[in-house]
């Protein structure tokens, strides 16, 4: 039978991690559009997520220092925003480089929001964007959570619980900012100004 593409009916974790695997030279010398059509847009459909929607909008606008910044995604429930995530070629070292690191955060910190994902489906990170972000911060300032995709079958029940779009609508990130806001004393972007 002809493979249809990246349809909800014929995903699963355990087949997308498999794909990943056996492409992985491939997947290498990529582009970062790659990574996103194969493997993260699949992985957020299996979070509930519905790419044909207005639920996920892609290269999103944010305001930084007065100029229009896109994350790679943009995750909303009624219109309004959840969580971005910024999507890199597998090239990119998630754990330890601070250039995205700081990338993602300040998208998080200038859109006012809580938590926000940065992957490329080799590695997926977590990070408090509560936190202001500076330049010169290591890769594990403000992440709250870091795996590999190996990692995935065993981590995905917790993933699920903070970002699928069940657990958003159901209030997820109010519940985890109310649970870890004052724990840090971090303060959101206008009070920081």
């Amino acid at each position: 039978s002809r493979n249809r593409g990246n349809t909800v009916e014929n995903l699963s974790l355990e087949k997308l991690i498999e794909t990943f695997e056996s492409e992985f030279q491939f997947i290498k010398s990529n582009k970062e559009a790659y990574v996103r059509q194969k493997y993260i847009d699949p992985f957020f459909m299996l979070l509930g997520w519905d790419f044909n929607s207005n639920d996920v909008i892609p290269e999103d606008t944010v305001k930084i220092a007065g100029k229009p910044k896109s994350p790679d995604y943009s995750f909303r429930i009624n219109d309004k925003r959840q969580f971005f995530v910024e999507a890199k070629k597998i090239s990119v070292n998630i754990k330890d480089d601070k250039d995205p690191a700081f990338q993602v955060r300040r998208y998080g910190y200038n859109g006012k929001l809580p938590l926000c994902i940065l992957t490329d489906f080799e590695e997926f990170a977590i990070y408090d964007t509560w936190v202001q972000p500076h330049k010169d911060d290591n890769s594990n300032i403000a992440r709250i959570f870091y795996c590999t995709y190996k990692e995935y079958p065993e981590k995905i029940e917790y993933i699920k619980s903070i970002f699928s779009k069940e657990a958003i609508i159901g209030g997820s990130l109010a519940q985890w900012e109310t649970k870890n806001k004052s724990k840090k004393g971090a303060e959101p972007v206008d009070e920081a100004f």
